[in-house]
């Protein structure tokens, strides 16, 4: 998957960014409200979220999208 530095925001959404150059790659609308928790699983390339919006969401690193809501 290479290095990407993962930068959760007030507004609910993640930002993903190249390592190496400091590249802005993606952003990913994730919740309604302030993201506040962030895991990452890179052996199961997914990335997990918590938002103040009382919910935590599995997305697929490679394809942006979500696998699990809760």
């Amino acid at each position: 998957m290479g290095m990407f530095l993962l930068i959760g925001d007030n507004d609910g959404s993640l930002n993903i960014w190249n390592h190496q150059g400091a590249v802005f790659v993606s952003q990913i609308q994730c919740h309604d409200g302030p993201l506040c928790a962030l895991a990452v699983i890179a052996d199961n390339n997914l990335i997990i979220t918590g938002g103040k919006d009382r919910k935590v969401i599995i997305w697929k690193c490679h394809e942006r999208e979500k696998e699990r809501e809760q």
